[in-house]
């Protein structure tokens, strides 16, 4: 699969944990950190901004959308996965706190409840409209044209 990633977007960052991790396996990527924290902006120097009306000039070739969309409320998280499709060129890693993590594999204690939890097929059903579900949170948009072998989905196209 020939996919380059020149370009990364780290929505809702955080601490940006996952910068070093990326720029090691990708070092000729520029990495973009998009937090709503002014705080965070500041001592990091992240972008400022919502992964709901984010609009950067260009698409990013690799998108990281971990955890965040939980903390939306559905209108918003709604919008920000509308808005994944238009940031995404290639790639899309997501992940987000389902009623059934909550309900079957997550510590309760130690996770934060202050959240919306949604079924899983909320997500999936959304995430669908724009692209092929590739196993392991990964994301590829449907309409890019990268040769993947049967095997390497995790479906067959149409299904």
């Amino acid at each position: 699969m020939d996919l380059p990633v020149r370009t990364i977007l780290d929505a809702g960052c955080g601490l940006g944990w996952l910068r070093r991790p990326l720029l090691a396996k990708l070092p000729r990527a520029r990495y973009v950190g998009l937090e709503a924290s002014p705080y965070l902006c500041r001592r990091f120097g992240w972008m400022r901004g919502s992964l709901v009306s984010f609009r950067p000039r260009e698409p990013f070739d690799l998108v990281v959308c971990y955890d965040v969309l939980q903390y939306l409320d559905d209108r918003d998280a709604r919008h920000a996965l509308e808005n994944l499709a238009r940031l995404t060129r290639g790639a899309l890693y997501f992940s987000a706190l389902t009623r059934e993590d909550w309900e079957h594999y997550c510590d309760q204690v130690k996770t934060d409840r202050e959240v919306f939890l949604r079924p899983a097929d909320w997500y999936r059903r959304r995430l669908a409209r724009n692209f092929d579900h590739m196993g392991g949170g990964i994301y590829l948009r449907r309409d890019i044209e990268v040769m993947l072998w049967e095997l390497e989905r995790i479906e067959a196209p149409g299904t």
